[in-house]
């Protein structure tokens, strides 16, 4: 992957919206929020195809959840707390639709270790990782999209663009950056290997599922980002854990 790939360049900022590229011109990226926001994001992330693939948030998602969750994300931006999300994916204005319509968001975020289930140790490398440096520390993708917009290459589209922002412009480690989906979300892994994200392993039934679905543990896939294999990855990232060597099918040209 590099810049170049990209049809327009990257902004200093994600402050003002960031349209896609083609055939996606009709979405763009951004940090801010609308008042239109928090309804439609408790819509979506109370229709299953979301919330059965996510860890969290709580479901049912209510309305006072939405509002408190935009208002603390909102305080942590503007303390510049949180400088790497939430992003926001939304609708264009346009003649055709004069409505922005809420998408969804995607977020790169300290990696959690998840993979570690022992919680003491867990702790331990989240509490290491969180006083390194930015450019030393290591990363968590997460995202979700409305269903309607599936299949369309939007997401795809997405994480590459914020990837390719975080890396040129606050000088990320690819190699320390990290992708995680349960097992059976098929599309999103296909959405990671398509940006480079090798799956590597497969944690199984120690991830609780989402309250949507109450009493269940799930098997999580793990993924590295590997945008150039001659840097490879940081394989220290995984040397706890207990987990299973894991491959994906390789994905056709068409996927």
């Amino acid at each position: 992957m590099s810049s170049c790939s990209l049809a327009f360049p990257l902004p200093s900022s994600l402050k003002d919206q960031l349209p896609l590229r083609e055939p996606h011109a009709d979405i763009c990226l951004t940090t801010y929020f609308l008042p239109t926001d928090a309804p439609q994001m408790v819509e979506i992330l109370n229709k299953k195809d979301v919330s059965w693939n996510l860890t969290g948030p709580p479901w049912p998602y209510t309305l006072q959840m939405a509002e408190g969750w935009i208002e603390q994300a909102e305080e942590r931006a503007d303390s510049g707390a949180e400088r790497r999300g939430p992003i926001v994916i939304r609708t264009i204005n346009s003649l055709s639709s004069p409505c922005p319509k809420f998408l969804g968001t995607i977020c790169i975020v300290p990696n959690p270790f998840t993979h570690v289930q022992d919680l003491s140790l867990r702790a331990k490398r989240v509490a290491e990782n969180m006083a390194k440096k930015d450019d030393e520390k290591s990363w968590a993708v997460g995202y979700y999209l409305d269903p309607a917009w599936n299949g369309k290459g939007v997401m795809s589209t997405v994480l590459e663009v914020v990837l390719e922002y975080y890396v040129h412009q606050e000088n990320l480690d690819p190699r320390r950056v990290i992708g995680h989906a349960f097992a059976d979300n098929i599309g999103s892994i296909k959405v990671m290997m398509k940006n480079n994200f090798q799956p590597l392993y497969l944690s199984r039934s120690t991830v609780p599922a989402s309250e949507s679905k109450p009493g269940q543990s799930s098997d999580m896939c793990y993924l590295a980002w590997v945008p150039d294999k001659h840097i490879g990855y940081d394989e220290s990232l995984w040397t706890e854990g207990v987990l299973e060597s894991f491959r994906f099918p390789t994905l056709s040209s068409g996927q």
